[in-house]
């Protein structure tokens, strides 16, 4: 099984400055694993595939962050039920369209999630969700045994 994740910092940066212009303007999502691997994600698309190898691996994602350029956010999720990663579009009439990601965490049938404006990462709002209001293909199992939630 093919996984192309960057693994750890020193190889992010390598990458990183190897990228035209255009790439270094991108929002790379940041992973802590429990078994001590540090990956980061170019494109969102690639949290699917963090969710199989994730799963396939039985592993546990202590931490979920965003980075741009030299700014990073992270957030612990050591004791969330499942981590929850989207990106979407915000848009209002008379002004720009902006991009955005949300980092969710699972918690006793809650869904706690923070928005975040791209790229700069600038906080836009927090709040309390439903397991039923997320797209269940952005869930990620964080619970290490044979009963999953998910």
């Amino acid at each position: 099984m093919m996984f192309d994740f960057v693994s750890g910092f020193k190889n992010w940066n390598k990458v990183y400055k190897s990228l035209d212009t255009e790439n270094k303007r991108k929002v790379w999502i940041v992973v802590w694993l429990d078994n001590g691997e540090n990956l980061f994600l170019q494109e969102h698309s690639q949290w699917l595939k963090l969710k199989n190898y994730v799963e396939s691996k039985n592993l546990k994602i202590l931490k979920v962050g965003l980075r741009y350029r030299s700014h990073q956010i992270e957030t612990e999720t050591t004791e969330a039920e499942a981590v929850y990663i989207v990106r979407s579009i915000f848009g209002q009439v008379g002004s720009e369209t902006r991009q955005t990601y949300t980092i969710g965490q699972l918690k006793d049938g809650v869904v706690y999630k923070t928005v975040w404006f791209a790229p700069e990462l600038i906080e836009q709002e927090s709040y309390e969700d439903t397991l039923e209001n997320c797209f269940k293909e952005a869930l990620i199992d964080n619970v290490k045994s044979e009963a999953k939630i998910i």
